[in-house]
């Protein structure tokens, strides 16, 4: 997967590389995650469940992939393996398009948590605004490069590990039975209803366990960090979303979290006050703007490396003498993001946050379902030991027929337009490859 002859460039160690994959995971769910449990009752915490198994199956899969893959790109890499070239742009595509939209609802989350700061109306025109800079200035930090991007991820990491190890260690004290019970499955939904409504969300919380092995070319040894960094980060990961969003639930009564546009603001205010949940909202932005932070240099590197592969123009490969992730390709990625934040209707942070998340995490299942399937391939031409390659092949399978479920849970409008998005890229695909011509290895499937 790591080119020998890439680029000499600054790179994180192996524990910022783990904490970015845990930061990737916790800015982009913990923070708007209880208002959506809290939308579809407490039993919803069942979803943690299944959905903690399944991140458990996909980061062994993808640590042992990423160990064993045989050519470079990330996901699309390890896709390459089973299906060849087509497999794995659409792998980069795929993942490429959730993050553009990923990283949107990411700093919107930001912008929730700066509002209860500043004390300001959630006023459209404002959120729009701000959600642009915030994303701009995410852009502008990775200018000096991996190292440093490692480096801001381990120290803003301490702003969601601070407020969730508070709630952790005070909630149990002050955590009401019965008003967690009052809020089990007081709409009478039925299990699949319950998940159907809260597994998408929770799926797309541990998105970013993938991240360890798309920046596996930015960290110091990487065959040795970043089966650690995925392991490690997705272990700790979910415990920490089972126990917090387990005794919030018991907390704050389900309707006054319920669609909340900062919900973990709002937790705190009710158990600590006003100053104490400003001052834990001053690190959550800090912590969400840090999580953009790597998630826009996880954009810019699947692009960049999609580029180096002949699947994108060459612009997108770019970078400076100083070996940042800052040339022209993350410039026009930034400005795409800026003109969907323009184009998104008038509707509350909540709202606008789960339809773009519901659309990117179908997206982002596309390119996970290609991985999980060449797992097969890569671990039989690695010629590892029978029991690591059943074991892989087990879980590998058990992701694959929980991401079908949740394909079978899907809303049909984001499905449809899904996949309207797949089939542009792949048309996208066949014209390049037209134009560009094809080499003999890009027919080998």
């Amino acid at each position: 997967m790591v080119s020998k002859a890439s680029a000499p460039r600054s790179k994180m160690s192996g524990l910022q590389l783990t904490l970015l994959t845990a930061l990737n995971m916790l800015g982009s769910g913990i923070i708007m995650i209880p208002a959506k449990i809290a939308a579809v009752g407490t039993e919803s915490v069942l979803a943690w469940v299944a959905t903690g198994i399944l991140a458990v199956c996909m980061a062994y899969v993808f640590a042992n992939c990423g160990i064993f893959s045989s050519h470079r790109g990330g996901l699309g890499g390890m896709a390459q393996t089973a299906f060849g070239m087509s497999g794995s742009f659409a792998a980069n595509y795929t993942y490429g398009v959730a993050l553009v939209l990923a990283n949107i609802a990411i700093a919107m989350s930001a912008v929730s948590y700066l509002l209860c700061i500043l004390n300001v109306p959630n006023d459209p025109i404002l959120v729009q605004g701000l959600t642009i800079v915030i994303i701009w200035f995410s852009t502008f930090a990775n200018f000096p490069g991996a190292k440093f991007t490692g480096q801001i991820s381990a120290v803003f990491i301490w702003g969601i590990f601070l407020p969730l190890l508070i709630l952790i260690c005070l909630g149990p004290f002050r955590f009401d039975a019965d008003l967690f019970m009052n809020g089990w499955n007081s709409d009478a939904r039925s299990l699949p209803d319950v998940m159907k409504l809260a597994v998408p969300l929770m799926f797309w919380s541990f998105l970013g366990l993938e991240s360890a092995c798309v920046n596996a070319e930015s960290v110091e040894n990487p065959k040795t960090a970043m089966p650690k960094a995925i392991l490690v980060a997705t272990g700790a990961v979910a415990v920490i979303y089972f126990l917090s969003t387990t005794l919030i639930s018991g907390l704050v009564p389900r309707d006054t979290l319920a669609g909340s546009d900062a919900p973990i603001f709002v937790v705190f205010h009710s158990i600590l006050g006003d100053t104490a949940s400003k001052v834990v909202a001053c690190f959550i932005f800090m912590a969400s703007a840090s999580s953009l932070i790597g998630w826009q240099f996880t954009m810019a590197r699947v692009f960049e490396t999609s580029a180096e592969l002949g699947y994108f123009p060459e612009v997108f490969g770019k970078k400076s003498r100083a070996g940042g992730e800052q040339g022209g390709g993350i410039l026009i990625l930034t400005f795409v993001q800026t003109l969907l934040v323009m184009l998104l209707p008038n509707a509350s942070l909540f709202t606008l946050f789960d339809a773009i998340v519901n659309f990117s995490c179908i997206t982002n299942i596309f390119s996970f379902f290609l991985c999980m399937a060449a797992a097969f391939v890569i671990m039989r031409n690695a010629r590892t030991s029978p029991r690591r390659r059943i074991l892989v092949g087990a879980m590998a399978g058990v992701s694959l027929l929980f991401m079908l479920w949740i394909f079978s849970l899907t809303d049909p409008v984001v499905l449809k337009w899904c996949s309207i998005a797949l089939l542009i890229g792949l048309a996208y695909y066949a014209v390049r490859r037209s134009v560009c011509g094809v080499s003999a290895s890009d027919s080998t499937i």
